[in-house]
């Protein structure tokens, strides 16, 4: 009966001692792994850390050098300016473009101009309108024979020979029918009006002795237009040989000539 009881507390003791021992094996392998879990943390949290560091401190050295060349940048610009100012300006050469005919247009439209100035200036009534539009015609012809203004984008000396002639003539024809149809008209510009029809017979007589230099048949044209205009201008011989003495020699030369 003893020795039974001996057995039974020999079993509870063991089962007591067991139990402890699965229990110190448990807690110890508790502890050791929070220590590793807690190591394995700490370890990625300072890498971490120093991961951000590094990125943070490669983007200042970024913009740091992205402030550095934005400096040099505006310096050299500066300098680059400042030296632009005191070198001295160099002179433009280069020959001014003179303005070329409007491509709208041809000589033909020109001419067509005064054609219908000259029509306009026959069929019109004296009147405050008709005024008003001679007097800017004849300002306009004016400007466009010898002050290089245009008509239709062109300049007189833009013009083929033959259209100058035209031209000219037409021009000593409004000239005239001014004169015939609004008397009045010239009393307060009557020294410009005296100017143009010298200038414009001038202008057609050197066109005609160069012409007649080289195109014989655009020559006798001229010359035989010239005549006409004589008689109807009502141009004196004593008129014409004061315009020529004032012209080229070789306007001299060729009326002397002819």
């Amino acid at each position: 009966m003893e020795k039974n009881q001996n057995t039974k507390n020999n079993k509870i003791k063991y089962i007591i001692l067991t139990s402890i021992t699965l229990i110190l094996i448990i807690t110890i392998t508790i502890i050791i792994t929070y220590k590793i879990t807690s190591k394995n943390i700490l370890k990625n949290t300072n890498q971490n850390i120093n991961n951000n560091q590094k990125e943070e401190q490669k983007n200042n050295n970024k913009t740091k050098e992205n402030k550095e060349e934005q400096t040099e940048n505006k310096a050299q610009q500066e300098t680059t300016n400042k030296t632009a100012e005191n070198e001295p300006q160099k002179p433009n050469n280069q020959p001014k473009q003179e303005e070329k005919p409007t491509p709208t247009y041809n000589e033909n439209d020109v001419v067509k101009y005064f054609e219908e100035e000259e029509k306009y200036i026959i069929n019109s009534t004296q009147g405050q309108e008709a005024t008003s539009r001679i007097k800017s015609t004849f300002q306009t012809i004016y400007g466009f024979l010898f002050k290089e203004e245009t008509i239709k984008g062109y300049k007189f000396k833009d013009l083929t020979t033959s259209a100058k002639l035209k031209i000219l003539k037409l021009s000593l024809s409004i000239d005239n029918k001014i004169d015939k149809y609004f008397p009045n008209y010239k009393e307060n510009i009557k020294e410009k009006c005296t100017s143009l029809k010298e200038k414009a017979i001038t202008e057609y007589l050197e066109i005609t002795a160069n012409i007649c230099e080289s195109n014989q048949e655009l020559c006798k044209t001229a010359s035989k237009d010239f005549n006409t205009m004589k008689k109807n201008y009502k141009l004196g011989i004593s008129a014409i040989k004061s315009i020529i003495s004032s012209g080229s020699d070789k306007l001299k030369n060729w009326w002397a000539n002819k």
